[in-house]
């Protein structure tokens, strides 16, 4: 099917522009069942800690089972318009659930209260099951909309670039406007039924799209002559194992470090829905940040792999280095004061809780962000994979 030009150019712009909300939906989403779970769970690390396991399995599975079905499928914009819509009413399910879990809490704790660890671990899968559905279709859309987006081999870091910093900036519009306006100001059943009704909006603006332009000179598939030369320079299966498990090992360590600095920073901004606020909006900020200056990254380093590594090993230094640089230009205590100070000046007190968080965050969450384009570029071998 031939496709005029101008939505050659403009459908790829329309759907980064619907993923950019669909980022800022999820973190409606994760701010306002953190803040549910923290009237259950007592602490905003113990509620970020959970809702943020629940999101990442999720996530991971979601993408872990659509990934061939994304490789397979002849118009990739539909089906992930009707994910966004099973996404809207799986997370409203979810949310009266959620609404629900204080008496489930309390009989979970009679029954398994006996031992710490059990009761943990039952109230994890707990939310975890609560939270299942929805987060497993937010990490389908990745694929599929990589699958759409990422056309040239030669681009494959670039356009993944593009599609991660896009929904992660979204996802800071989310944290943001949820955090210090929707929940203050309507509570916590008005912005999940916004979000709901956003991805049914999204939905169907896609759906709309894939009948005008279908996948059809959006994905074009590569030549086997460019793809041969393309992958001449591939790395062998033992480099890329290690990459991948490089990888798994930076995720873990990543939100690793958002827990620590989060428990750490309490102390500092307190313990309240703002704190979560600034702290989650300053991690996920260095993270599209980092998602989007790593294009430069990749035009002028050719060597990828090395990149990866030194990459890993700067995380690990500047994530140790980051609060003792903090408290050794501030005084904790002096600083906690300020900030208490602010409570009555909503604006003032996200400003220096904001400027407190990313000045620990930035630089490990910018290398955080920079991570998964790079692996992509390392590890995609053939755009039809």
């Amino acid at each position: 099917m031939d496709i005029p030009e101008t939505k050659k150019s403009s459908a790829p712009i329309l759907i980064l522009l619907l993923y950019f909300l669909s980022g800022a939906t999820a973190l409606v989403y994760q701010v306002v069942w953190s803040r549910m779970l923290m009237h259950v769970f007592g602490s905003t690390a113990v509620a970020l800690g959970t809702v943020l396991a629940a999101f990442m399995a999720g996530l991971a599975m979601g993408s872990w089972l659509i990934g061939k079905t994304a490789d397979k499928s002849k118009n990739c914009l539909r089906l992930y318009a009707f994910l966004e819509i099973a996404l809207a009413l799986a997370a409203l399910f979810s949310h009266v659930l959620l609404s629900r879990i204080g008496p489930a809490h309390i009989v979970l704790h009679d029954m398994f209260g006996f031992s710490d660890t059990v009761f943990g671990v039952v109230r994890f899968l707990l939310a975890f099951s609560m939270e299942k559905a929805p987060t497993v279709l937010m990490g389908a859309t990745l694929p599929l909309l990589a699958r759409f987006h990422v056309n040239r081999r030669a681009k494959v870091g670039i356009n993944l670039s593009t599609l991660y910093a896009t929904n992660t900036f979204g996802a800071v519009s989310g944290v943001l406007l949820t955090g210090f306006y929707l929940i203050g100001t309507f509570g916590v059943h008005v912005p999940v039924y916004l979000a709901v009704t956003a991805n049914i909006l999204i939905g169907c603006i896609a759906w709309l799209v894939s009948l005008k332009s279908g996948d059809a000179g959006l994905a074009e598939p590569p030549e086997p002559e460019k793809r041969q030369a393309d992958e001449g320079g591939s790395i062998d299966s033992l480099t890329l194992r290690i990459i991948l498990v490089g990888l798994g090992v930076s995720g873990f360590t990543s939100f690793a470090y958002e827990i620590y600095w989060t428990r750490s920073l309490v102390f500092i901004l307190g313990n309240s829905t703002y704190a979560l606020t600034t702290m989650l909006s300053a991690f996920l900020s260095g993270i599209a940040i980092g998602g989007y200056l790593v294009r430069f990254v990749l035009r002028h380093f050719a060597e990828r792999v090395i990149t990866f590594g030194a990459i890993q090993v700067l995380l690990g230094v500047f994530s140790a280095l980051a609060l003792p640089l903090l408290f050794s230009i501030s005084d904790p205590q002096a600083l906690s004061q300020y900030v208490m100070g602010t409570t009555g000046q909503v604006f003032t007190l996200a400003f220096t809780s904001f400027g407190v968080a990313f000045l620990v965050m930035l630089v490990p969450a910018t290398l955080v962000g920079a991570t998964f384009p790079l692996a992509g570029e390392i590890v995609v071998k053939d755009l039809r994979k």
